[in-house]
């Protein structure tokens, strides 16, 4: 019977060891396997962090783009805007008439708009072979029947007339720059 003790308590020794390594393996697997989950939360938490990190991005983008798509809109009206002025200026009917008129008893040239329509910004220049060139007379605008004048007061009642060239630059409504030149008489 000793024997059969024996070997009843070798096997449980033996059976004990192998538990015990069963035990010691399955720790170090669950050891290894905790560290893995560890290093993958880890890994995990900075996926979140960069995926975090690229939404902001993407909604920062986002902004920049409908910035800069408001501010195309705006160029492009404004653009819209000139061409449409630009063409009114060109379809502009503007029909000014410019006619010298000479006072000879008050000695006075004048460059006057025979119309029929108003221009604006005018600038009259002369010039006489005696006097030069004389001071430009300006004008914001120029009513159907008025001039800008010129003094010549050496041919006042004098029944002679001075030999002017002139020069005339004004703007339509439209702001279209318009000119006209010639000699009198």
């Amino acid at each position: 019977m000793e024997y059969a003790t024996l070997y009843v308590n070798l096997g449980l020794l033996v059976l004990t060891a192998i538990t015990t390594a069963i035990a010691w393996g399955q720790a170090i697997i669950a050891s290894r396997q905790r560290a893995q989950a560890v290093e993958a939360q880890g890994k995990a938490e900075k996926a979140r962090q960069d995926a975090i990190k690229a939404r902001d991005a993407s909604v920062d983008a986002q902004k920049a783009a409908a910035g800069a798509l408001e501010d195309a809109n705006d160029i492009a009206r404004e653009a819209k805007r000139i061409v449409e002025r630009a063409e009114a200026r060109n379809l502009e009917h503007h029909n000014v008439r410019w006619e010298p008129v000479w006072s000879s008893s008050e000695g006075r040239w004048c460059l006057a708009n025979r119309g029929p329509d108003i221009p604006r910004d005018v600038e009259v220049t002369a010039y006489n072979r005696f006097m030069g060139h004389m001071e430009p007379e300006r004008a914001a605008e120029v009513q159907v029947g008025e001039g800008l004048c010129f003094d010549f007061p050496e041919y006042k009642g004098a029944g002679g007339f001075p030999q002017v060239a002139w020069d005339v630059a004004w703007r339509t409504p439209q702001g279209s720059l318009r000119q006209a030149s010639g000699r009198w008489p």
